[in-house]
């Protein structure tokens, strides 16, 4: 619990909430809940920060299982407040629990938005310190399931701040910040090009070989790249094809997903760029995608390929002379409750077959016609 006043002026040391101290008051957890959200808006400087610290360790608990009962507990609004006025220590403490709230809950990351939290957040990764900024990315990165958020964190000026943190952040900082990019991208055309204006292509790009910024890194890129021909061009001409073909090769399945997210947006009606992902030896790693046990993997492999066979026949051709076809026949007979794997492998028979008798004739030899034919009714 979070410390009270003592005689004299003194204070007790802060105590940190355990998994013992939370098994012990399981059932009570609300009332405590309750009691330091009521410290963060009534105490001082000292308890609010020492109440923000001990919900903190709360939310951290059980992989964030007691987020919902912060939230229930009104503990939004007097945590964005303290992003404004707490000490430096307190900034971190709120702006960390409010990522964990956020995280995946479209509730809760509108009510942190409707409470002015997006200006304070911005406001740290110009001003706070590096540990202060880390968090206040993480809580940025988390406010992802609506569009309409980015509009603010751009008005707020975020777009510099977090190609800074890229530069310069800390491990953690650099991924979130990088998550917090692919936000802010998804926006519009100008946000795209106003990421690509402050430097942040190369420093995604060499993102994709650090751990846990990989993912983000090639999630931003695919943001930026996506319907937007010009930045496709600066990804590849940075160099960075190659990187995320090698990621197509790794254990990590969430990492082979974004990287295949990112290269179906690099080719995605770009003749040039179709032929430099081929030519630097694209087709084979995302063909091994379609073994995967993973149908995320097999769905986004599958739509890298259409995407380099559009209206390409030299790709088709290389396609199905990696016996690329079969698989994609057998991934429509063997997924009848997987509509993502379906709707991709039936996308990418369409665009590998498109005005090519060749390949055409070899999905009916395979027996592709009775599978789609299927799929239809």
């Amino acid at each position: 619990m979070a410390p009270s006043p003592k005689k004299g002026g003194q204070r007790t040391k802060r105590k940190i909430i355990t998994r013992k101290d939370i098994n012990k008051e399981r059932a009570a957890l609300p009332v405590l809940i309750g009691k330091l959200v009521k410290r963060l808006m009534e105490g001082d400087h000292e308890i609010k920060e020492n109440s923000a610290f001990a919900l903190l360790h709360i939310l951290q608990m059980d992989h964030g299982k007691h987020a919902a009962e912060l939230f229930r507990a009104r503990a939004v609004k007097p945590l964005v407040l303290l992003l404004a006025t707490g000490s430096a220590n307190a900034q971190t403490h709120a702006a960390a629990a409010l990522a964990g709230i956020a995280a995946n809950e479209l509730e809760h990351q509108q009510a942190i938005v409707a409470a002015g939290g997006v200006k304070p957040l911005v406001g740290l990764l110009k001003t706070g310190s590096a540990k202060v900024q880390e968090d206040a990315c993480c809580a940025l990165a988390a406010l992802n399931a609506e569009v309409r958020y980015q509009a603010e964190v751009i008005r707020e000026g975020a777009i510099p701040a977090l190609v800074a943190v890229l530069r310069n952040g800390s491990a953690q900082a650099q991924a979130s910040a990088a998550q917090a990019v692919a936000n802010v991208a998804t926006f519009s055309h100008d946000a795209q090009r106003n990421v690509a204006k402050h430097g942040a292509i190369p420093l995604l790009l060499t993102l994709l070989g650090h751990g846990k910024a990989q993912q983000p890194a090639a999630t931003a890129l695919a943001r930026l790249a996506h319907s937007n021909r010009e930045i496709q061009g600066v990804i590849s001409e940075t160099g960075g094809i190659p990187p995320l073909l090698a990621l197509l090769n790794g254990l990590d399945v969430e990492v082979q997903v974004a990287a295949a997210a990112a290269l179906a947006e690099m080719a995605c009606d770009n003749a040039d760029t179709q032929s430099l992902v081929a030519k630097a030896g694209g087709i084979g790693p995302l063909l091994a995608l379609l073994s995967s046990r993973s149908s995320a993997a097999q769905s986004h492999g599958m739509a890298a390929l259409a995407q380099l066979a559009r209206n390409n026949s030299e790709n088709q051709d290389a396609i199905a002379r990696m016996d690329g076809l079969r698989p994609l026949v057998q991934l429509l007979e063997g997924n009848d409750d997987d509509a993502d794997v379906l709707s991709s492998a039936a996308c990418a028979i369409m665009e590998i077959c498109r005005r090519n008798l060749d390949n055409q004739r070899a999905i009916v030899d395979f027996g592709g016609i009775s599978q789609l034919a299927s799929l239809m009714k």
